[in-house]
């Protein structure tokens, strides 16, 4: 076939997808490419990557360099180790035989059960660590506030939404400890700021991002910091919420 001048479009060529969806529920349509068209060097598509909560876009590699032009959609791309966002108008270079980087990755798991088996096997003296464990959780509050207003915001929720899944996401792992613990949870009574400083935490993520420009990376840094930082002296200085007034005093008597 000889090479020459050509037009297509996108509605005449052939919906093509895997027929498993274990590597992802991916179709594309190939624009381009020597083996079907009058073209040679190049091999040219659009695809359509539907992620669900079940189902990523797999593993997979090529041989030849490929770059990726969002045209339209969200999603996040691991980049050399840093999650990336995607949108549309963003062009993405991956260089020959180089694996597509995934969504998830299988080590936040491996910690929570490294943890779990830790406190299972010393229980009795973790309460020696108390200190430390206050730390870890302050430091826990703000990337997991972070963490989750960014997925929201990747989901294309609205700023709002966005920020209460982010205070729901940090706070979470306290709820459940406490529950298991059979203690009272602490987002449920007055004390030191704890909801409080995830919500902080959410707020300043959104603030960095969408009015500073910050990249992700660093607008997650400096709300892990600040809220730490808060997290810290309000426990240090017992700076503490105050409780809800109570419907029915107990100098009243009911109705």
């Amino acid at each position: 076939m000889s090479v020459q001048a050509t037009l297509v479009h996108e509605a005449d060529c052939e919906l093509e997808g895997w027929e498993e969806p274990a590597p992802g529920l991916v179709t594309w349509r190939t624009l381009f490419s020597g083996d079907r068209t009058p073209t040679q060097g190049l091999v040219q598509g659009v695809a359509e990557v539907r992620a669900t909560l079940e189902t990523r876009p797999g593993l997979h590699r090529h041989a030849h360099a490929e770059t990726y032009y969002i045209l339209s959609g969200r999603g996040v791309i691991d980049l050399d180790g840093e999650m990336r966002p995607l949108a549309p108008g963003d062009a993405v270079f991956i260089p020959g035989a180089t694996a597509t980087p995934l969504l998830t990755d299988p080590r936040y798991i491996q910690v929570v059960l490294t943890a779990t088996l830790v406190c299972v096997v010393f229980g009795n003296r973790i309460t020696h660590f108390r200190r430390v464990i206050a730390v870890v959780d302050a430091l826990g509050l703000g990337a997991y506030a972070a963490f989750g207003t960014q997925k929201a915001l990747l989901a294309g929720l609205a700023v709002p939404a966005a920020i209460l899944v982010g205070v729901i996401n940090a706070t979470g792992g306290g709820l459940l400890r406490d529950l298991i613990t059979r203690e009272e949870p602490l987002v449920f009574k007055p004390g030191q700021f704890y909801a409080l400083a995830a919500l902080a935490g959410s707020v300043l993520f959104v603030f960095f991002v969408t009015e500073l420009g910050l990249r992700p990376t660093s607008a997650a840094l400096a709300t892990i910091s600040l809220t730490f930082t808060f997290r810290i002296l309000s426990s240090l200085f017992n700076w503490r919420t105050s409780p809800v007034g109570q419907l029915n005093p107990a100098n009243e008597p009911p109705p």
